[in-house]
């Protein structure tokens, strides 16, 4: 214990001393396990166990830093560091490296900051000794839909189409969770049971993609259509008994985190994310994520409330067939436009398709259909209880100050014009928020893109004394007053 604490405050970096010691806890046998479940992997707390039979496995698997403050080998045993370093400090080590800081930001996020995920990550090493001492046709399916509860009737079946027995993959998933690399890693809610995911999702798919045989992905597409075609009951009975009705029947459609699992892979596909460039994953990604996008987002607004947790990693995998299948449901009665009047006491659906305009409207491509559609969504919305509403993610987009978008000055302001062509009162409303945005404030960043390429950020000013911002204030007045 000793030793770990005089390492931290001999730390020459006084603002890294600082901040680690804030997050350094010595801690007892009855506080461990809370700490562990309670700390968070993107700011993680030092742990120093102030006893000998710490769980230190378990910590080190959810990407934690710990101090191994005793041992079972004997006193001349050498204290050492997990396989962990704050996600700052080894991003900065990335960029001094030359690496572009948006590309350093994605790699150590996608690594959870662990060393050795980070160098699978960027191609190095060989396959890891778990991968080849089980059989892939039970890890392939797992890498497929990343995460899965096995007390989950329609998990266990999708398991089943993808070709593994539930029962061999739930075994499997109990041995990864305790090996000393451990790439799976277990959490259990006491109302649905134990839920088995990757530790580091994105590693794991670029290191073993490759791996993946054709036959499997054509599978792929076909039960990725059917877990995103299963109905949401919720939706099929009046908003004051929804809650309810969505409590009620747990086990009729695929579980959230298996949704978001296989939509989280069609992002990647759609995206070519893969160390395997030649392989078919990456060949072939794009096709499947698009015939999915288009199979399943039909135009009634049911479907795009049951997908609504889903739709901005569909939006990722598909950008083309997202437009298509959104313009299609924007032209109908009971189209999409209808999530917006579906709000209840608790949520909306409308905010996973606004999250999803906003990941789009990152890339200076999608930018402009993004603001168009926002716009539509905006002339149409009936206000309600959730701050979220499609005028307040047009206005990000637009605003003088770190506007979310990596699309020019000039194409912002021409999406200012289009909206106030087609739609006054919305364009109106959003030139006043560009102007009212002259007094300062707190800025929000909108959602963000996790694999959509957008490449740097040029042109997003900080302050109202950069040129840009002052050139978005000169154009809204100007538009305000003609």
């Amino acid at each position: 214990r000793a030793f770990a604490l005089a390492a931290i405050v001999t730390d020459p970096n006084f603002e890294r001393r600082e901040r680690t010691l804030s997050r350094t806890v010595v801690v007892g046998p009855n506080a461990w396990d809370w700490l562990v479940r309670s700390s968070s992997p993107q700011s993680p707390l030092v742990l120093v166990p102030d006893f000998a039979d710490a769980d230190v496995k378990s910590a080190q698997a959810r990407a934690f830093v710990v101090a191994r403050a005793h041992s079972t080998e004997g006193p001349n045993t050498r204290l050492t560091m997990e396989d962990y370093v704050p996600f700052d400090r080894l991003r900065a080590r990335l960029v001094d490296l030359g690496m572009r800081e948006s590309d350093a930001h994605t790699c150590v996020t996608r690594a959870a900051g662990r060393i050795s995920d980070l160098r699978r990550q960027l191609g190095e090493g060989a396959l890891p000794a778990w991968a080849q001492r089980s059989p892939a046709a039970l890890w392939i399916p797992l890498l497929l839909i990343e995460r899965w509860r096995p007390r989950n009737e329609a998990d266990r079946r999708v398991v089943e189409q993808l070709g593994a027995s539930p029962i061999e993959l739930d075994r499997l998933c109990e041995e990864f969770s305790v090996q000393e690399d451990r790439p799976v890693r277990r959490a259990e809610e006491w109302d649905l049971g134990v839920t088995w995911e990757w530790c580091a999702a994105d590693t794991t798919w670029m290191l073993l993609a490759g791996r993946v045989p054709g036959s499997d992905l054509e599978r792929f597409q076909v039960v990725a259509v059917a877990v995103f075609e299963t109905v949401d009951p919720k939706f099929e009975v009046p908003v004051a008994e929804r809650f309810a009705a969505g409590a009620s029947d747990r086990q009729s459609r695929p579980s959230e985190v298996l949704r978001e699992g296989v939509a989280r892979t069609l992002a990647r596909l759609g995206n070519g994310v893969s160390n395997h460039p030649e392989h078919t994953v990456s060949k072939a990604g794009a096709r499947i994520a698009v015939a999915v996008v288009r199979e399943v987002l039909v135009p009634s607004w049911k479907r795009w409330a049951a997908l609504s947790a889903e739709l901005p990693w569909l939006a990722e995998a598909a950008p083309g067939a997202f437009f298509e299948a959104l313009h299609r449901s924007l032209a109908r009665e009971d189209g999409c436009a209808r999530l917006l009047a579906e709000e209840d006491r608790w949520s909306s659906p409308h905010t996973g398709l606004l999250w999803a305009l906003e990941r789009l409207a990152w890339h200076p491509r999608w930018m402009p259909q993004s603001a168009d559609a926002l716009a539509t969504l905006a002339a149409r919305d009936p206000g309600g209880r959730v701050s979220n509403r499609p005028l307040a993610s047009l206005g990000a987009i637009v605003r003088a100050v770190a506007p979310q978008t990596t699309a020019p000055l000039e194409d912002r302001l021409a999406a200012v014009d289009r909206v106030l062509s087609r739609h006054f009162s919305v364009g109106w409303k959003l030139l006043l928020s560009i102007l009212s945005s002259a007094q300062g404030g707190v800025v929000w960043e909108s959602n963000r893109p996790q694999y959509l390429p957008i490449g740097g950020l040029p042109d997003r000013p900080g302050s109202l004394l950069e040129a840009p911002a002052r050139a978005t204030f000169r154009a809204a007045v100007e538009r305000a007053i003609l």
